[in-house]
């Protein structure tokens, strides 16, 4: 199942509406009060194993885009556990460094990747 198709069935599941009638352009307020939103959103982390927003609280602020954005944008890799642990291991074999996935998962973009490789590489 893709992540916009379940992060629609999440917020159906705790509001009540039919997931076909969610628009990814529709404030999450539109089908979700203040407590269904904080059920939904633990539940969308704990379903992709995300870390949470610094401030989920303004919800009017909040579509439900900006939810399968912020997904996305802190996905391990689009190609999954495998893909992702493949491409560790290669990159610890090319670079002689021991990255671990949960670092990885901190460094939080190529820069902090980059960032990583060169102080390993230089700290060695």
């Amino acid at each position: 199942m893709g992540i916009e198709i379940k992060i629609k069935q999440i917020a159906s599941d705790v509001s009540g509406y039919d997931s076909s009638s969610i628009s990814n352009g529709s404030k999450v307020t539109n089908y979700l009060d203040d407590l269904q939103f904080a059920e939904f959103f633990l539940d969308v982390l704990k379903e992709f194993s995300l870390p949470p927003i610094e401030d989920p609280t303004d919800l009017s602020v909040y579509t439900v885009q900006d939810i399968i954005d912020h997904v996305r944008s802190n996905l391990p890799s689009a190609g999954g556990d495998a893909f992702y642990n493949a491409t560790l291991k290669a990159i610890n074999s090319q670079f002689g460094v021991q990255l671990s996935s949960s670092t990885a998962r901190r460094l939080g973009n190529f820069q902090g990747l980059v960032n990583f490789l060169y102080n390993a590489r230089n700290n060695a």
